[in-house]
């Protein structure tokens, strides 16, 4: 692996501490391994390292790649020391952070009072002694009718249900257990009644007041760029309330928010001017309208002068049950660390705080700092205050180095704080003496076609207040490996007369397939071998957000189509079988319960139907009491079938609850499951196998539950109860089906750290909504804990100014982790990627994009999809529509108008000529059924007769696109052509065999670098490469008969701005000096809706077009 400069700066830089921000696919991993290597053979030691990650499964990944790492280098120089080290990997310090907290524990057991024999709980015995501690916590302040706790049940529950008091309780703790000192910053939250943190609030109050003042600023301005030279009044009137806006800003800024509201009645914006039109004038009304709401949220409300006044009687009002909140918590630390110590056990959270608190030592602390003289993290961006914590007390001067990407940290749910990578990045880059920045943005992975979206979304939607990083030019990827696509598949609600049953999710899902079927027609590169080779199963993923419907529809869809596919997640999704066999357990508990009732009664086990279900109620002529009665009397007075079937059914009942007085719980679940011949049920339904092993598992947690609650079904239906309400499900079942070559299901999350060649992003109209705002309490890293306003005496139940602000922070921070998500999506897919996502009124939404797009106002997104079309609003990814699928249903579609030219080019006759050019997709109402024969002659004609392919493996196709790639790198870089060539080859973009045929055609490129044309385009402000584009053309401008319109697909080559575009297309057709000219008009058609794109994308005329033709080296104006 040849290494770029900013890869060999992370691995050679000795002497201070390192931080690697490394982008997605700019091979990070293979850095570190590096450069543990690198200071292995300097004459380090491996087991003096300590390397940390999260999961175990990276850390075997990390210490496999630094074995071979070693190994490699140990044969190439035959030393055998670096054998050695090699096989002290097995036992180097290569761990999760977890492991080497646990590892530290049990080292230093005795000096933190501790037993050698310590154990640590996984994650089921954790929440289950979690649950027990504080229900045994809770029913002993009912038993002692603490008030303070009492009047948390009345004001923050719903009618008394303390489950959710027990579920604040776990947050809180959860999140206090994630900084270094917990309870010491839980105290702040219990003195935030002062004049410091009402200030503090003031200030984040009149920064959103004046955000309101910039928002409305931007709606002029985007309506100024609108309106243009064309409309010069309306731009005069635009560029004037703009001016008003900032000098109202900068007014605000230095006399504050109070005096500008004072100062400011009558302050409005005026009505558009007549004039405009239609388009223009709908969309510079509607920014007026979304700028007068931001004036007003902006000027009104008189609560500036009494702010202080309003927010001290709020949080003095709330602090009573704030502290007696924080009394509950600190309650239960100490009865959950009374039963952990009875047990011999700890949590995962104590094996961190017991290490640093192991590390207070100062002998401890020095042992460690003097064994390990290298310290490296992986993937910082998800640390913790805690482990940031421990990593500082373990490292010395300048021997740590971290590396990871804020732009991927999507763990903010376990508590990890992107915030410590970027203050590390923000204190390396002022401080490059303490340590150093490396940005590292490289892609080695995706092909230019995934790149260019995602850079292009991305700039448009990530700063620092959505994403908490500016997308700027160290962040965005770069790559050089030329093809690839994006595409967004889109599925609207049904029109009329369209089967309108069917849900916009079942379609999308359906669309997902279809695109499926027809890239599985293709082909992809082989990662081992660089060739290209026909797509398999196994080369697609489709990634959802969260564990959802979505999943089983397009397993649906796909098994129904006879795609291989695999869910390779568990599921928290709750199995009709085993809520059925908890049915039942209820039953023998209480029979006096209608849905379980009718749930059993209804199944296998019962047998019976609807039809019986209406004779039971008509029988017993009890219409409206409960059902289990009419049942029970029913069984009691008939002597028919369905009687003796019921009378059946509760003598097992009866023998059942006898037998659960008398029985161990889990012998008594297995006979349930034996009266009932469950095993066998399982073994005849869908999924059987993996229904029998959720089964099994199921048994197996209810008797860990047992053991834990007593032996009692009342007890353990309880803690089942509280176990489906917290994990979603009793058991998560594992749905995959199928072995490595199957389309693989899975989440965003599960998929991060791996890539495949064709990548869908499923599901994107998901709602984005912070779930957390339902709550009646909230807890913050910056304002603590919070409550409600509530007063029983006036009835009032409210949010606080405090609680206010607070939400506007979490939404941030929310939106910033989803954004963030997509992010790590995008940047899974290494050839082709697809984002698809459903609307329901796609006119509206068409408008709400461009609204986005204009203003700016991306945290105003519902969805994934807002951000992904309101970045999208110049068309540089194409969109495909549901209707484009079925012939007939649509007048547009999509079509690669390079790829038409080149089959026109190449086809000998006619009627190959028609089937080459007509595309499936096309609808019928277009009427497509032939192409104008001069535009095919236009580019047939004048081209060499011969056109065979050459002698060489290397196609005349292929041999273009290598030239092209070598064009777009030379063109902007000047790099020598045979260097640049050796580099690609080194970067595996280019095989041995095609860096000698880009060499044996060299001349062509420098023969272009030797032009004037060369010359403007090194002087010019601004060059485009590779610039995709999507432009709506008529059907007959092309070449196709009838009214229809088409999406045209292209590429530009290069085009440079001087006052106007020049632009520029490169060709290797063979031609002669004889031909050229004529050539030359034949593309003029193909360099004219080039133009047309280039000028509705930027804005900015084209004013002169170039043909280079490669092989001749001739430049001619078009």
């Amino acid at each position: 692996m040849r290494l770029t400069d900013k890869q060999a700066r992370a691995i050679k830089t000795q002497t201070k501490s390192v931080l690697v921000s490394a982008a997605a696919g700019s091979g990070k991993t293979s850095v570190l391994a590096k450069r543990v290597a690198r200071l292995v053979e300097g004459g380090a030691d491996i087991r003096t390292m300590l390397v940390m990650t999260f999961t175990n499964a990276a850390a075997a990944e990390m210490r496999q790649r630094i074995a071979r790492e070693l190994r490699e280098e140990a044969l190439r120089q035959g030393e055998k020391r670096l054998y050695e080290q090699a096989e002290f990997v097995a036992v180097s310090d290569i761990s999760t952070f977890h492991s080497f907290c646990g590892k530290v524990v049990r080292k230093n057991y005795a000096i933190l009072g501790l037993s050698p024999t310590v154990r640590i709980m996984d994650a089921g015995e954790m929440n289950r002694m979690k649950t027990q501690t504080a229900r045994e916590l809770f029913d002993g302040l009912y038993e002692e009718e603490d008030g303070d706790f009492l009047r948390l049940v009345q004001r923050y529950t719903r009618r008394g249900d303390d489950r959710q008091l027990m579920e604040y309780l776990f947050r809180i703790y959860d999140h206090i257990m994630s900084k270094p000192e917990p309870f010491a910053w839980a105290e702040r939250s219990e003195h935030k009644n002062n004049e410091e943190y009402i200030a503090r609030l003031k200030a984040q109050y009149d920064g959103n007041i004046m955000e309101h003042l910039l928002r409305a600023k931007r709606l002029m301005d985007a309506s100024a760029t609108l309106s243009g030279s064309k409309y010069p009044q309306q731009l005069a009137q635009d560029e004037a309330c703009a001016t008003l806006l900032g000098e109202a800003y900068s007014y605000a800024r230095d006399n504050g928010v109070a005096a500008l509201r004072k100062n400011s009645v009558g302050m409005k914006i005026p009505s558009i001017t007549k004039g405009l039109g239609d388009e223009c004038k709908k969309r510079i009304q509607d920014l007026y309208a979304q700028a007068r709401k931001e004036l007003k949220q902006a000027l009104a409300g008189d609560d500036c002068e009494n702010f202080h006044v309003t927010a001290g009687a709020e949080l003095a009002h709330t602090q009573q049950d704030v502290c007696a909140m924080l009394a509950l918590v600190r309650q239960f630390h100490e009865y959950y660390a009374e039963c952990k110590s009875e047990l011999n056990v700890l949590d995962y959270s104590d094996m961190e705080h017991f290490a640093l608190r192991a590390f207070e030592d100062e002998e401890v602390r020095r042992m460690y700092a003097d064994l390990y003289q290298y310290i490296f993290v992986d993937e910082y961006q998800d640390t913790n205050p805690v482990q940031e914590s421990i990593i500082k007390a373990v490292s010395g001067d300048g021997n740590l180095f971290m590396v990871g990407d804020i732009k991927q940290s999507i763990y903010k749910f376990r508590l990890a704080d992107p915030l410590i990578f970027k203050e590390k990045s923000q204190e390396f880059r002022a401080q490059a003496e303490g340590g150093e920045l490396i940005l590292m943005n490289d892609n080695f992975r995706s092909k230019s076609g995934v790149i260019d979206a995602v850079n292009g979304i991305m700039e448009c939607v990530m700063c620092e207040t959505l994403g908490e990083i500016r997308y700027d030019e160290g962040e965005r990827l770069v790559g050089s490996a030329r093809g690839g696509k994006t595409e967004i598949l889109l599925a609207c609600e049904a029109d009329d007369g369209e089967d309108e049953t069917r849900s916009r999710h079942a379609v999308e899902a359906e669309m997902i397939a279809r695109s499926i079927e027809r890239e599985l027609a293709g082909e992809v590169t082989d990662k081992k071998t660089g060739a290209m080779r026909k797509a398999a199963f196994g080369d697609f993923a489709v990634l959802v957000r969260s564990r959802s419907d979505m999943i089983y529809l397009l397993k649906a869809e796909l098994d129904r189509r006879g795609i291989p596919c695999s869910i390779d997640v568990e599921q928290a999704r709750e199995l009709k079988e085993i809520e059925l066999f908890v049915n039942i357990l209820r039953l023998v508990d209480n029979r006096r319960q209608d849905i379980p009732l009718l749930s059993v009664m209804r199944s296998f086990i019962g047998g019976m139907n609807e039809e019986e279900f209406a004779r039971i109620r008509i029988g017993a002529d009890r219409d409206k009491e409960p059902f289990y009665e009419s049942a029970q009397m029913y069984a009691a007075e008939k002597e028919d079938t369905l009687a003796r079937k019921l009378r059946s059914f509760y003598e097992k009942l009866d023998y059942l609850r006898t037998c659960a007085q008398s029985l161990a719980m889990p012998e008594f679940l297995s006979l349930v499951a034996t009266e009932f011949d469950f095993e066998t049920y399982l073994a005849c339904v869908p999924d059987g196998e993996m229904k029998r092993t959720a089964f099994s598992q199921f048994l197996g947690m209810a008797a860990q539950l047992c053991a834990a609650q007593g032996n009692s079904l009342y007890l353990l239906l309880r803690a089942l109860h509280e176990t489906k309400k917290r994990d979603g499900a009793y058991v998560k079942a594992a749905m995959a089906a199928g072995g490595a070559d199957c389309v693989h299901i899975t989440t965003i999350h599960s998929s991060k750290g791996l890539e495949y060649p064709i990548v869908y992003v499923a599901n994107l109209e998901r709602r984005l909504t912070v779930q957390d705002f339902k709550n009646r309490m909230l807890i913050h890293s910056d304002y603590g804990l919070m409550m409600q306003y509530i007063d029983e005496q006036s009835l009032v139940r409210r949010s606080t100014i405090e609680l206010e602000l607070a939400k506007k922070q979490i939404r941030r921070e929310y939106l910033s982790e989803e954004l963030r998500v997509l992010y790590v999506a995008m940047t899974r897919a290494r050839e082709k990627l697809f984002l698809a996502g459903s609307v329901g009124n796609l006119e509206k939404a068409r408008h709400e994009w461009a609204m986005m797009h204009d203003m700016g106002s991306y945290e105003d997104a519902k969805s994934m999809l807002d951000w992904i079309m309101a970045a999208n609003a110049g068309g540089q990814i194409p969109v495909r529509f549901a209707g484009d699928e079925e012939a007939g249903e649509k007048e547009k579609t999509t079509f690669d108008f390079d790829e038409y030219c080149n089959k026109m080019a190449k086809v000998e006759d006619r009627a190959e000529l028609l089937s080459a050019a007509r595309q499936p997709d096309i609808p019928a109402k277009v009427s497509v059924s032939a192409v104008k024969q001069s535009n095919a002659a236009n580019i047939r004609r004048f081209l060499i007769p011969d056109l065979q392919p050459d002698d060489e493996e290397i196609t005349g196709a292929r041999l273009g696109t290598l030239v092209h790639s070598m064009m777009e790198r030379v063109v902007l870089t000047g790099q020598d052509v045979r260097e640049a060539a050796l580099e690609m080859e080194a970067r595996k973009l280019l095989t041995g065999q095609e860096r000698e045929a880009v060499l044996a055609h060299t001349e062509w490129i420098e023969g272009f670098l030797k032009t004037s044309l060369y010359e403007r385009i090194k002087t010019a402000g601004r060059v485009l490469k590779e610039q995709p584009f999507n432009l709506e053309v008529k059907a007959q401008s092309i070449g196709y008969e009838g009214e229809g319109s088409m999406m045209v697909q292209g590429i530009l080559d290069l085009a440079f701005l001087e006052d106007k575009w020049v632009l520029v297309d490169y060709k290797t057709d063979r031609v002669t000096h004889n031909t050229v000219e004529q050539a030359a008009q034949g593309y003029a058609v193909q360099l004219e809706l080039y133009a047309r794109a280039l000028e509705e994308i930027t804005g900015i005329p084209v004013k002169e077009k170039y043909l280079y033709f490669l092989r001749l080296q001739r430049c001619m104006e078009v």
